[in-house]
């Protein structure tokens, strides 16, 4: 209620607004195409939901990602507008989120749902797999432990750069279920590496920020060690610097 509040006293009395559902809203405004004054519009938009909310005397902070689709540039009627605006908001979020993206051509809509539906499909069929980088001490040059990587390899088209999946998996809720088994699957192999000889060696795992905030997140963390038998200390849970702000 309070962000629709400051989305309508940023724009005109003849522009809309309008909430689809969840935490999505969509302005229409007539006129509005040159690029400074979306550009200056947009500058106010982020400025405005920026301000800290009051939430029973606390400050509760957010921030917001747009994406601008223009008529008649990237569409003719409200659907295909509503799309492609949509995409450019993805887009933003990509390149860091808190900010705002023209729609540009590319990677559509129809694409991305292709490599949901693809990534869905390569979750029954096993196709994603766990490679470790090896992490040596500098002064002894002695093992000292790997950091397991998640990778996707799709039949007959190599593999997808995780800077496109891992993202989609963080908005499709996969995330939670790849990370859960990356972790057991870190957690085995690296047992299975101690019982072959190679006692001391640790394992970097990474954590998502969905992950994270799971309420059984600690459970999950149990549950892997118990059912491998690693000791924890040889366990590393690596955290991106935005989750532990």
């Amino acid at each position: 209620v309070a962000a629709a509040a400051r989305l309508r006293e940023s724009v005109r009395n003849t522009d809309v607004v309008a909430r689809l559902g969840g935490d999505e809203f969509v302005l229409v405004l007539p006129g509005t195409n040159e690029e400074h004054d979306i550009r200056a519009l947009a500058a106010k938009l982020l400025r405005s939901i920026e301000q800290p909310f009051k939430v029973r005397d606390s400050d509760v902070y957010l921030s917001t990602s747009i994406g601008v689709a223009l008529y008649p540039d990237h569409g003719r009627d409200e659907g295909t507008l509503l799309k492609h605006a949509d995409n450019a908001m993805y887009q933003a979020k990509s390149l860091g989120k808190n900010r705002w993206q023209r729609y540009t051509p590319g990677r559509s809509g129809e694409a991305r749902l292709s490599l949901e539906a693809a990534m869905h499909d390569a979750v029954r069929n096993g196709e994603f797999s766990l490679h470790y980088q090896p992490q040596f001490h500098a002064g002894s040059r002695t093992l000292a432990g790997v950091e397991a990587l998640m990778r996707w390899e799709r039949p007959g088209q190599g593999f997808v750069p995780p800077v496109e999946f891992i993202p989609l998996a963080e908005e499709n809720g996969l995330i939670n279920y790849l990370g859960a088994w990356a972790l057991r699957a870190a957690c085995h192999q690296t047992m299975r590496w101690h019982q072959q000889g190679l006692q001391g060696l640790t394992v970097s795992v990474n954590v998502s920020p969905k992950q994270f905030h799971q309420a059984n997140f600690s459970d999950l963390i149990l549950q892997a060690l118990q059912e491998s038998g690693l000791p924890p200390q040889y366990l590393l849970l690596e955290i991106t610097e935005t989750i532990l702000m």
